[in-house]
């Protein structure tokens, strides 16, 4: 609903560490990310950022980020945009707390028993990802796209603001839809 991103200080401040997931800067431009570091601010959580996540995720940034999250112990990861965000929140969430290759979850040699906790602000309404466990991601070493489910990756918590996709183009929109 409108306004709902307030309650993100109360949803996190269990939490002393937060990855910050977002893709090629659209939620800059549009004050998105203002709004998230203004709420953030009012809890006492370190802030880590992961930016660059592809329209098609890749799996070199789902490693990239999990050893992020491994090296600095991140308890939560906030992923905020569309389907792509979040579906690699999810694949960092569960391999991050393995010193597996993320792949692995796509593989099925890693069947995760626990996973890092994900918050969602959705940014593009789409593929549903803000509530459910599935995950797609690509290797373009491979030249294959899979996917992998796990109920410990559904978001803690899913803030949806319509005012976080009027941004997007009628294009997108469509793209949306038909997704």
């Amino acid at each position: 609903g409108k306004n709902v991103i307030e309650k993100l200080p109360k949803v996190i401040s269990e939490y002393k560490s937060v990855l910050l997931l977002y893709g090629q800067g659209s939620i800059k431009k549009n004050g998105i990310y203002d709004e998230i570091i203004k709420q953030l601010k009012q809890t006492n959580i370190h802030i880590y950022e992961y930016s660059g996540i592809k329209s098609n995720p890749i799996i070199e940034d789902v490693n990239k980020a999990s050893d992020l999250v491994r090296k600095n112990n991140i308890e939560c990861i906030l992923a905020v945009g569309g389907g792509s965000v979040i579906d690699s929140a999810k694949a960092i969430a569960a391999s991050a707390p393995y010193s597996n290759d993320a792949w692995d979850l796509f593989t099925g040699n890693l069947i995760p028993n626990k996973a890092v906790p994900i918050f969602a602000v959705l940014t593009l309404a789409a593929t549903g990802s803000e509530m459910n466990g599935f995950a797609v991601v690509q290797n373009e070493m491979l030249k294959r796209k899979d996917s992998f489910y796990s109920n410990f990756v559904y978001p803690k918590v899913s803030f949806l603001d319509p005012k976080y996709t009027n941004s997007v183009s009628p294009e997108y929109t469509a793209y949306g839809l038909a997704d």
